[in-house]
């Protein structure tokens, strides 16, 4: 947001129409990723989840104190 002056000036030319596609293609990921995680961790538990962070932190460790 703070850098969307700069977009009015000679520094935006050619790439507002780049700028607004990523901007609105980004919207739409982001709301369509929180739709699904909502329904998701209503629906299924977060055991697997745990049972990888914790996987991940063994190998994490074993590979920090070699």
């Amino acid at each position: 947001m703070l850098k969307l002056p700069d977009l009015s000036g000679p520094l935006g030319n050619g790439i507002r129409g780049q700028v607004v596609l990523g901007s609105v293609l980004s919207f739409i990921g982001a709301y369509l990723s929180v739709r699904f995680l909502s329904h998701y961790f209503r629906t299924n538990s977060l055991r697997p989840f745990g049972w990888y962070c914790l996987a991940a932190g063994a190998v994490a460790l074993v590979l920090v104190n070699r």
